[in-house]
């Protein structure tokens, strides 16, 4: 059991320095901004028990790019200053950084009765769904998309989502 513990923890925080770009690209991730943050990292609450997961460094960002578990991480994983923790279920990969010039912002838009609609941000470098909300389908230049002429999320065809980007 011990040996299953350590296992299980040892997997719950793998840490690794690269990102597939090619699936990411399609959900609307800019490469080379998700690249200058420092690494990808998972964590992972298993048995709803809360998990410590060590980064190592001060953490400046930490921002979830995707959630694995069926359980929603909203609200359930918190950036400790050189560690993350999750709990309650949720398990997620996450995107952390140690450079201060990188700022993280998170918006939600909503397509309502299906119709078009705009939500202002920031300028930002990268933006993906971090949390759908809908039933609905949130596909990347179909049904959502970012306008960086006018520094603006669209959402269409009733995707309902929580965004967040990098400026």
């Amino acid at each position: 059991m011990k040996k299953q513990l350590l296992l299980g923890m040892a997997v719950a925080c793998l840490s690794f320095q690269s990102l597939a770009v090619t699936e990411k690209q399609q959900d609307g991730y800019d490469d080379a901004a998700i690249a200058s943050f420092n690494s990808i990292v998972g964590c992972e609450s298993w048995d709803f028990a809360p998990e410590i997961c060590r980064i190592g460094q001060p953490l400046t960002n930490a921002i979830l790019l995707q959630q694995h578990s069926s359980t929603s991480c909203s609200g359930k994983w918190f950036n400790l200053g050189e560690d993350l923790l999750v709990t309650d279920g949720c398990r997620a990969t996450f995107v952390v950084s140690s450079s201060a010039n990188k700022q993280v912002g998170s918006q939600t838009c909503s397509s309502i009765d299906f119709k078009y609609a705009e939500c202002k941000i920031p300028t930002a470098s990268a933006v993906w769904v971090s949390n759908k909300l809908s039933n609905s389908e949130c596909k990347s230049g179909v049904s959502w998309g970012y306008k960086t002429d006018t520094s603006a999320i669209w959402v269409s065809d009733g995707c309902r989502a929580t965004f967040n980007y990098i400026q």
